[in-house]
């Protein structure tokens, strides 16, 4: 049994998607930088979720995302231009 090679500029290497989201991928950082940032998120799994090493690095940047994601608080409801206007009507009338 043989492997294909892929088409011909249509292999991983060759095939780039652009992110808007999040961080630039490994290989548009530098080594020191990746290396920093991996030992921020280390600490941060290990303080904050209690992850030993063995668990941080085996998790999955989506596991890792949801616990942190899970760990902010949720936005407060905003206020909209009736509450406003109660409370604007409630500071200028008082």
């Amino acid at each position: 049994m043989s492997a294909s090679a892929p088409p011909s500029g249509g292999g991983p290497s060759t095939i780039r998607a652009k992110s808007t989201n999040g961080p630039p991928p490994r290989a548009e950082l530098g080594e020191d930088e990746f290396g920093a940032a991996a030992v921020r998120l280390a600490g941060f799994a290990s303080a904050m979720l209690g992850w030993s090493p063995d668990q941080f690095w085996g998790a999955t940047p989506a596991e890792l995302a949801a616990v942190a994601a899970a760990l902010r608080p949720e936005a407060a409801a905003g206020v909209d231009a009736a509450e406003l206007a109660r409370l604007r009507e409630a500071i200028d009338g008082g």
